[in-house]
């Protein structure tokens, strides 16, 4: 395979700069009311600083909101740059694993960072919606955390700063205990699961559930509410495999199923396949992203496919590039279909864009509280 090019990586994160950048224009919408009015309230009280999320434990969140009220105030932009940079960083950290995945491919890693700055899978609510930087924060810490475990496994790299990276993503959402089970699928993807190796990460995920329900929200039902039990698990699972793909505000489910029967059948047949784990790693990250928010009984919504869209862009810059270096007569072919992937969800973006513009416009003078 020839070298990659030295501009792609830079090309990635240029291209995920400028496909949000019609959110610059967009005020405050809904949650992030409830958000700014707490940060607001704590900034003179530092010891409030950490506990903004209302119900949720979710300090570095908090944290953020309070930092990015007290540099600019009521200004939008600020919001929106900080979780632009956020997503960057993002872009930044996958490529780095992809890398490390495909074994050294700047052309994996650059072709999975295009994918993923472009919201390839559907996920841009979590940029250019203020009150969804949760999911990106805590996702940074998970990217970073799955790359100081890979250099553990590879020797490079201290055995502690995966564990301390675990920990950091946990303040920032609770969705982040998804970390457990990806370590568990890095190590097999490695080679072998050292199970003395996961033990550590295992007890820190039961200590924060515990702590979690029965310290920070003693007496709440762990069961109830938002999150609950029931078919619409497995609904919720295959409309968001189906909204990866497919950029609608809700699918029916006769549109939804045939998706969801796709995947599926792809799922199965490429895990069968002798294919590279590394591979098969990404696939199974997807529906693993995907599973803790399939139990909120509330609507489907496409910020929840920020981590999925990782495992899938990864999964793609890996074929992608082996796609290339092992059948050279198809290399235009596909260098015309990314290019059209990429050109159509650009296109797709800046239409979302400007519908979620509209309509933030339209309701900026209401202020509900919430948390996201």
């Amino acid at each position: 395979m020839p070298a990659s090019p030295r501009w792609l990586p830079p090309a990635a994160l240029l291209l995920g700069a400028l496909v949000f950048l019609p959110m610059f224009g967009h005020p405050f919408f809904r949650d992030d009311f409830g958000w700014i009015e707490r940060a607001h309230a704590a900034l003179p009280y530092p010891a409030q600083w950490w506990a903004i999320a209302k119900t949720d434990f979710r300090p570095l969140a908090s944290l953020s909101f309070v930092v990015n009220y007290a540099a600019v105030k009521l200004d939008p932009r600020g919001y929106h740059l900080f979780d632009l940079l956020l997503h960057l960083v993002n872009v930044s950290l996958l490529m780095a694993l992809v890398r490390r995945l495909s074994g050294g491919s700047a052309w994996a890693a650059g072709i999975a960072g295009l994918l993923f700055a472009c919201a390839f899978g559907n996920y841009g609510e979590a940029i250019y919606w203020i009150s969804g930087r949760t999911g990106p924060l805590a996702d940074a810490f998970v990217l970073a955390a799955l790359i100081a475990h890979w250099d553990r496994l590879e020797g490079t790299g201290p055995s502690g700063s995966a564990l301390f990276l675990f920990t950091i993503a946990l303040f920032a959402k609770e969705t982040a205990v998804v970390l457990l089970p990806l370590l568990v699928l890095l190590e097999w993807a490695h080679g072998r699961v050292s199970w003395r190796r996961v033990a550590p990460f295992a007890l820190l995920a039961l200590a924060y559930v515990a702590f979690v329900f029965l310290v920070w929200r003693k007496g709440s039902a762990v069961v109830g509410g938002d999150f609950s039990l029931g078919r619409h698990v497995g609904r919720n699972l295959v409309e968001y495999v189906a909204r990866m793909f497919a950029p609608v505000a809700r699918l029916t489910a006769g549109v939804a199923w045939p998706f969801g029967v796709a995947f599926a059948l792809f799922f199965t047949w490429l895990l069968t396949r002798r294919v590279p784990r590394t591979w098969k790693f990404a696939l199974l990250w997807i529906p693993l992203a995907i599973l803790p928010v399939a139990f909120l009984d509330l609507r489907t919504s496409t910020r929840y496919l920020y981590l999925p869209s990782m495992g899938l862009a990864a999964l793609l810059g890996m074929a992608w590039a082996h796609a290339w270096a092992s059948a050279p007569w198809r290399r235009r072919a596909l260098a015309w279909g990314l290019a059209l992937v990429l050109a159509l969800q650009v296109v797709v973006m800046q239409v979302v864009l400007a519908r979620r513009g509209e309509l933030a416009r339209r309701e900026a003078q209401s202020q509900p509280g919430g948390n996201s």
